[in-house]
């Protein structure tokens, strides 16, 4: 971890801490923001390899992962982006409350529908299949994480309970390196498959 993502870090731990000791910080908005901004790129980049890839997967396969994938992208970009921002321009406390409760089940959606792409991909390379998987699985685990973190700005979990997600800058990280394994055994370049940093 490089200074920057250590700073990062902990800015947002230090937020996490000052909620949960009663303060209303939005310091957490900047980085849920960061984190969905980096996910789209991730799945993009996941639907890129597996479209790639051709004929090693299967035709009923590509149409739910395309399928599936293009709905993930769609809610990230329309409905949560949009309600992390309707949450930021709120000070009502109960329309905050409802907002977070409108990101988690949203955040639900995206995560059920990524399942299912998760699902339908079955490549025979066993190697390339877990390279892929370990990618998908990455972008699940965040997803998790980040819907399981709501309750504890709800104020109804606290923060002990529950293990926050990657701040955005390790994401793209973990990302990039598991996407690259991937298409290293695909025989394809990975720079078409990364997320980029922000500039």
């Amino acid at each position: 971890m490089n200074k920057r993502q250590k700073i990062c870090w902990l800015l947002f731990l230090l937020s996490l801490i000052c909620l949960s000791a009663g303060c209303t910080p939005t310091g957490w908005i900047p980085e849920a923001t960061g984190i969905i901004q980096t996910l789209i790129p991730a799945v993009t980049g996941v639907l890129a390899l597996l479209g790639a890839l051709g004929i090693k997967v299967p035709t009923d396969a590509q149409n739910i992962i395309q399928n599936g994938g293009n709905e993930v992208i769609k809610d990230l970009n329309t409905v949560v982006l949009p309600l992390i921002n309707a949450y930021e321009a709120t000070k009502d406390p109960n329309e905050q409350q409802t907002i977070l409760q409108q990101i988690k089940n949203a955040i639900q959606v995206v995560l059920n529908n990524w399942s299912s792409v998760l699902n339908a991909v079955h490549i025979q390379d066993q190697t390339l299949q877990d390279r892929i998987v370990a990618a998908m699985e990455l972008v699940e685990s965040e997803l998790t994480a980040l819907m399981n973190f709501i309750p504890v700005l709800q104020g109804t979990v606290s923060l002990s309970q529950v293990t926050p997600p990657l701040v955005a800058s390790q994401l793209r990280d973990q990302y990039n390196k598991a996407i690259q394994k991937a298409a290293s055994a695909a025989d394809l370049p990975a720079n078409q498959f990364t997320v980029k940093a922000a500039a």
